[in-house]
């Protein structure tokens, strides 16, 4: 399994990652928004789970922004929030952005991160067969794509003039 850690602090993502790889998962640390926003879009079908934390050092944006567009292109992904952000308006925000947990840094267990994975996992599962058997029969052009082609969904223009001070040139 391929996990993405996104967090500001360089020590704590590279715990993180040392501890996952240990029980046997893949880790690719990012240390910014903007880092881990391309790490995302470049690889979100080979991942398995993300972990985020909520509080990234970016001027306009913060991690339930990421949380929110990430959702918005990718909705059975599983993107966990470990954060030292406790408030509660945090964790309400969170839920309503489809976060699929919500884990505080300062309780962070290995048996809690396992468990987090499992059941975010299970959940991306349920949530691609439920998508698999509500799916629209296929747009006449997407029936000549060749077999490798992937149509990725675009971010939208506010969350990408955020991230990098304007719209970048490949959009």
């Amino acid at each position: 399994m391929n996990i993405l850690i996104v967090d500001y602090s360089a020590p704590f993502a590279d715990d993180l990652a040392s501890l996952l790889t240990d029980e046997g998962f893949v880790c690719k640390t990012a240390y910014t928004l903007r880092s881990g926003w391309e790490y995302l879009r470049a690889n979100a079908p080979e991942l398995s789970v993300v972990f985020l934390e909520v509080a990234l050092n970016h001027p306009t944006l913060s991690g339930l922004d990421f949380l929110e567009e990430a959702k918005r292109l990718y909705p059975t992904l599983p993107i966990i929030l470990v954060t030292a952000i406790t408030h509660s308006f945090v964790a309400r925000e969170a839920e309503r952005l489809g976060a699929d947990n919500l884990l505080p840094k300062h309780k962070l267990s290995r048996v809690q991160l396992l468990l987090s994975i499992m059941s975010a996992t299970d959940r991306m599962a349920e949530k691609k067969a439920a998508l698999a058997k509500q799916a629209p029969p296929q747009h006449e052009h997407q029936r000549y794509l060749p077999p490798m082609t992937v149509l990725l969904p675009e971010p939208s223009s506010g969350f990408l003039a955020k991230l990098y001070g304007h719209l970048p040139e490949w959009r």
